[in-house]
């Protein structure tokens, strides 16, 4: 292989690898026993490790092949305490699809990036 064809082949493995990243503020829903409740996080990402904040709370977690995985503590005013907030999503097409859980509540989860 010539320098050139490996100097481009490592470009188009990087830019692919930039399309895959999870940082910035997304528009997510998530299916409760009460009905849909909206949420626009925003995440940072370097490397695998995720974080920024979801409402008030510090946003812990990781990106790994299109995978989030969050786990982190949430404060809710409506139910006055704090729990461990998990998410378990999947990246494809620019949508994130996954499952949720809060103390004993949980359901599915889809979120789109916001523009």
């Amino acid at each position: 292989m010539t320098r050139r064809t490996i100097l481009t082949m490592g470009m188009a493995v990087s830019l692919a690898g930039a399309a895959d990243t999870i940082a910035g503020t997304w528009d997510m829903t998530m299916e409760t026993p009460g009905g849909e409740r909206k949420a626009s996080p925003t995440f940072t990402q370097d490397g695998a490790k995720v974080g920024g904040k979801w409402d008030a709370s510090d946003v812990k977690g990781t990106f790994e092949g299109g995978k989030l995985e969050l786990d982190f503590p949430l404060a809710s005013g409506e139910a006055g305490y704090s729990a461990a907030f998990k998410v378990s999503a999947k990246l494809e097409e620019g949508v994130l699809k996954g499952t949720w859980s809060w103390a004993t509540y949980g359901g599915s989860l889809t979120g789109k990036k916001k523009a």
